[in-house]
């Protein structure tokens, strides 16, 4: 039995590369936390290289090289991983580590306690929403990371019960550690907010606002399609700002989406700095989040703790975030979704009532309770209880 007073422990971090994923924020966020638990030691490896801090690369053309190197190599992955796994052993003997932590899915081998934070299932539960090599490396190296890990960690309730019933594995193995966010999200006057919504050529509460990679899962069409029957001045009154970087299948997409930019319905900002972010977050009159799964969602924990009401589809874990503090639409139900964004536009009170709701419900998140919970999860992976 090893107790609480040093552990050393190594974390994945092959997610930490500029612009961070969902996944890489998460990463970065709860290193920044268990960097401050006196019991521990921590080691990362960025998948060649080993550092004692979370440290974020900045390499801009990483997703072309992927997709450049999967063209020609078939198995990229596999082969990726066995240049991996050789310089994590080669370290990783000598530091001793007496648990390896992957944020990331999918483990390298270690001899000692693993655990692994699983997302979501999105792969299984929405394959079309994926590239076909990842739903393969998924299927392929996942199960057996499940079964042969120490403990488990599921963003969510939702998540972990669909763990469980995939995997038909013992509940007991699954710990839910609720994300959190960052200090950098909270409400903003028009003042704070006016130097970087000048940047973007916007104006406070007279944008709506969504976060996401562009790809079929966050189910952008929907609000697109609101967008379209909307009253065409109230439309270019409030045009829809989207933030997030190109992604999977984004074709059809931006087609649907090029008739509301050619007549200032809509925005396209792509990637946007995180410190700009918040600001963002705190400029829009809504947040809308349609998304088809999520295991999480970041997104609408970060708008409501900025203080902005959110409109948001009732599937997955959706509303085990947002509760009660949120408008909460049926996949595919572009009417209510427009009726619910022409009411955020239009309805001051309403606004009020939402903004004051999604900051108590944010409260209730952050990322120190989800730190402390992944170390119990260590303690269960170290001791078996």
């Amino acid at each position: 039995m090893i107790d609480n007073h040093q552990i050393n422990l190594v974390i994945g971090a092959t997610s930490l590369v500029q612009p961070l994923t969902g996944i890489g924020q998460y990463t970065l966020n709860l290193a920044q936390e268990l960097s401050t638990n006196p019991h521990l030691i921590i080691d990362y490896f960025n998948g060649y290289s080993w550092s004692k801090t979370p440290d974020v690369r900045h390499s801009p053309n990483i997703g072309k090289t992927k997709n450049f190197v999967r063209q020609f190599l078939p198995h990229s992955y596999e082969a990726r991983r066995f240049v991996q796994q050789k310089a994590f052993n080669l370290t990783n003997n000598k530091n001793k580590a007496n648990i390896y932590h992957e944020p990331n899915f999918l483990p390298l081998e270690f001899d000692g306690p693993t655990v692994i934070t699983v997302h979501d299932l999105s792969y299984i539960r929405h394959p079309e929403a994926h590239p076909l090599e990842r739903v393969r490396v998924m299927s392929k190296f996942l199960p057996s990371a499940i079964e042969q890990s120490s403990c488990i960690i599921a963003d969510s309730n939702f998540t972990k019960s669909e763990i469980v019933h995939e995997f038909r594995i013992d509940n007991n193995k699954v710990h839910v550690t609720h994300l959190g966010k960052s200090l950098n999200f909270y409400p903003r006057s028009k003042a704070e907010t006016q130097d970087v919504l000048k940047k973007y050529n916007l104006n406070q509460g007279k944008y709506i606002l969504a976060v996401g990679t562009l790809e079929p899962r966050k189910n952008l069409i929907q609000v697109i399609s609101a967008y379209r029957l909307m009253p065409a001045e109230l439309a270019q009154q409030f045009p829809l700002v989207i933030v997030g970087v190109r992604g999977w299948k984004e074709a059809g997409l931006l087609t649907e989406l090029e008739v509301l930019l050619k007549v200032k319905k809509a925005h396209l900002l792509g990637y946007v700095s995180a410190s700009d972010l918040p600001y963002l977050y705190g400029g829009a009159r809504a947040f809308v989040f349609p998304s088809l799964y999520e295991g999480f969602g970041l997104p609408p924990l970060e708008a409501m703790a900025c203080g902005t009401p959110v409109i948001t589809s009732n599937t997955s874990s959706i509303p085990e975030v947002v509760g009660d503090a949120g408008l909460m639409v049926d996949i595919g139900d572009v009417d209510t979704m427009r009726n619910y964004i022409e009411k955020v536009c239009e309805d001051d009170a309403a606004c009020l009532q939402l903004s004051a709701a999604g900051i108590e419900q944010a409260s209730k998140f952050s990322w120190r309770e989800c730190a402390k919970q992944t170390f119990d999860a260590y303690l269960f992976a170290l001791n078996g209880k």
